[in-house]
């Protein structure tokens, strides 16, 4: 009865995978010969140049009066069930019909949205002409604003964005999108782009974090050294390996956080230093995205205050950032100077008048941030007994003492375990066994 039931699976799978190519044929040649027959939509013109097959759907250009114009429309032949919430208005439920060999009509869901005009992201990468600069400034853009809506894309990557004529970009394609309302994934995201240890569980508002972050890296690279990162480029315009950057050690990202940080440049350097994550959620993405290009002001104005904010230093004026909560350490050097240190970098800025610090760092932990600091100055490395291994094998990864000094100030901030594992990109278990050794005094 096993091998039967088994048999029977075998037979109605295929019988269901000749019909979706039977569709998908049949789709096809109505959408070339332009005579579609659609349910509820007048005649439209379709420029057969245009047509492209995607993982479920056909999508088309078309133009109508009914329209309004150009559009672009999108007929399934594999069911979504999801269309209806992620598309409103712009979804057509049994729209297109296809004639089946009994001379019956079987029909399709469509979607039709506007007609975005310019070249996908992939393309325009590999342009002899493009423009880095002006690619990377426009999708940090872009990315700031698709990380402050209530809904998630799913799957950014080169081929879903669009960029116009004015290097302003925008996104296409949500079927993978997650909304509050949507509890059941129907698309994954694309391998190359998405955390290698996404789960279904992690369908939430931040799928987006690690396809953004890794784009941004991308972009700001080429942006920065073109000639060094533009041979590694892919076709699908991808550079990174998230399967490698998962190892915790990559070349070529490495050279990018190293070339970030000898330019000043604060938020990209986060950003990349963020893809070693094991999480697919990345803490204060938003925030690095939001100082993306922000020069340093040429001096430090009069009243300002200087604060440790989320593990890192910034300076802020009537509750504006003037310098952005993003650096590892800001240092008073005379009445006139401070100075700022981003990794192993350091950026003199003038002040227009005394800086005070707000910061709430117990007396009983000065000893220890003492220590670390002429541990860093004598360019020895902190050793301690507790390494996490690498989920992939290897060597143990060891703590460093920024990490160490991180880790202090989120404890001592009564930060939970869990947020001070996503800021330092270690596991929670490798948090507890950390603390343990590091002898703190218990939280009230």
């Amino acid at each position: 009865m096993l091998l039967l039931a088994l048999l029977y699976n075998f037979v109605t799978t295929i019988i269901k995978l000749e019909i979706g190519m039977a569709d998908l044929t049949t789709l096809l040649n109505m959408l070339r010969n332009n005579v579609p027959h659609l349910r509820t939509l007048k005649q439209i013109a379709i420029d057969r140049d245009s047509i492209c097959i995607g993982n479920n759907a056909v999508v088309a250009r078309c133009c109508g009066e009914e329209l309004g114009g150009e559009v672009k429309m999108k007929c399934y032949y594999r069911p979504h069930r999801n269309l209806a919430k992620l598309y409103g208005k712009s979804y057509y439920p049994q729209e297109v019909g296809l004639y089946t060999l009994m001379g019956h009509i079987d029909y399709l869901d469509a979607v039709i949205t506007p007609w975005v005009e310019g070249q996908s992201l992939d393309r325009a990468l590999h342009d002899p002409d493009a423009d880095y600069l002006s690619l990377s400034r426009a999708f940090d853009a872009m990315a700031r604003d698709t990380l402050a809506q209530a809904m998630a894309h799913g799957d950014i990557k080169p081929d879903n964005i669009i960029v116009r004529d004015d290097s302003s970009m925008q996104l296409i394609d949500w079927d993978a999108a997650w909304r509050p309302d949507i509890d059941h994934i129907e698309e994954w995201g694309t391998v190359g782009f998405r955390h290698p240890l996404r789960r279904s569980s992690d369908f939430n508002k931040h799928i987006d974090d690690y396809p953004i972050a890794l784009i941004a890296t991308m972009l700001a690279a080429l942006a920065a050294e073109p000639e060094y990162f533009a041979p590694h480029l892919n076709d699908d315009g991808s550079m990174f390996s998230p399967e490698s950057l998962l190892r915790g050690k990559d070349a070529l990202l490495d050279h990018a956080i190293g070339l970030f940080a000898e330019r000043g440049d604060v938020a990209h350097y986060r950003i990349a230093k963020s893809l070693y994550t094991q999480h697919m959620m990345i803490p204060r993405l938003a925030d690095y995205l939001r100082y993306s290009y922000v020069a340093l002001p040429k001096a430090i104005p009069e009243g300002c205050t200087a604060e440790y904010y989320e593990g890192m230093w910034g300076c802020h004026l009537n509750g504006v950032w003037i310098v952005p909560p993003l650096y590892d350490e800001l240092t008073v050097i005379d009445d006139h100077t401070c100075q700022l240190r981003l990794d192993e970098q350091r950026i003199s800025l003038k002040m227009c008048g005394k800086i005070d610090f707000d910061t709430d760092i117990p007396a009983d932990l000065e000893h220890r941030m003492r220590r670390l600091e002429a541990l860093r100055a004598s360019e020895r490395k902190l050793v301690l007994p507790h390494a996490m291994k690498s989920t992939l094998g290897g060597a143990p990864r060891r703590w460093s003492a920024d990490e160490d000094e991180r880790l202090v100030m989120m404890y001592s901030d009564n930060r939970s375990v869990r947020y001070i594992a996503y800021m330092l990109q270690r596991s929670e278990a490798a948090i507890r066994r950390h603390l343990s050794t590091l002898h703190l005094p218990r939280k009230k």
